[in-house]
């Protein structure tokens, strides 16, 4: 199969049934895993209805249960994370009760891994995938942990543009529609979020991008609007504008609009602004 662009056939519906029962019984083996998962990923690569069979098959959650088990390993990790990205393709995803702990693993994994970047980014953009289009997923997400998972990225590899882009999506599309309330550990990672700000302040695209994240998490919780301020993310904000021309703000209006309701938010503040 290789070079081959991969047309599924009528037989593929139980032959796929068979690769996920044989990644069930040897779930232990991270090498039969791994050949697995990129059999997947061949098979679903380049075929809506495979990708179909797959989802059918239960592969998704076979392919989640490989990040759970193996989130030591960074081969199987990847492996796993195309095979998703394969499966899910084009696909509005619905959460099932057994993601619940699948995404505890994937969190699992990021924790494992914090110090490099490719696996962070992997996972951060299968979060965003799982999580966009499904609430009981995103709520799952939230419990598991996620949400300080990708804290984390940003604090851990602010120097990188993918890196910030790939966490501010994940946790863009984990915090739709949600009331975020702070927890200790958020406190350094608002101070990951400013540090981001102030490597990256010639990016216009990532500065709105952490403004648009300061502003959700700010906006509905006082502890965190006191470390947001602790933190320096006004003075990061105001620096960014300030290099801004008016008819550049204009451009970019809601980033401007994100600046004001973050300067509301922070009125009640312990500190001026």
């Amino acid at each position: 199969m290789q070079n081959f662009r991969y047309q599924g056939t009528a037989s593929d519906a139980a032959a796929l049934e068979g690769i996920v029962s044989a990644m069930t019984r040897h779930q232990s083996n991270a090498h039969i895993q791994e050949c697995l998962c990129k059999l997947l990923s061949k098979i679903a690569e380049n075929d809506e209805q495979s990708r179909l069979w797959a989802t059918q098959a239960g592969a998704i959650q076979a392919v989640f249960k490989v990040i759970d088990t193996h989130a030591n390993s960074t081969f199987s990790v990847f492996r796993a994370y195309w095979a998703l990205d394969s499966i899910m393709q084009n696909f509005r995803y619905q959460g099932t009760a057994s993601d619940a702990a699948a995404l505890e693993g994937i969190v699992s994994a990021m924790t494992r891994h914090q110090s490099n970047a490719h696996i962070q980014e992997c996972l951060c953009k299968l979060l965003s995938k799982i999580a966009e289009n499904d609430e009981q997923s995103r709520l799952w997400a939230t419990q598991a942990g996620a949400i300080q998972a990708v804290f984390k990225v940003i604090d851990t590899h602010a120097n990188s543009t993918f890196s910030v882009f790939r966490a501010y999506w994940a946790l863009d599309s984990i915090m739709q529609n949600f009331r975020y309330q702070g927890t200790a550990s958020d406190a350094a990672a608002l101070e990951g979020i400013v540090s981001a700000m102030t490597r990256h302040q010639s990016n216009a695209h990532i500065q709105e991008c952490l403004c648009k994240l300061l502003s959700k998490i700010a906006e509905n919780d006082e502890q965190s609007r006191l470390w947001a301020t602790q933190a320096g993310a006004i003075q990061a904000v105001e620096a960014k504008l300030r290099e801004m021309r008016e008819e550049e703000i204009d451009d970019l209006g809601w980033a401007g609009t994100r600046y004001a309701r973050l300067r509301r938010a922070y009125s009640s503040s312990v500190l001026p602004v």
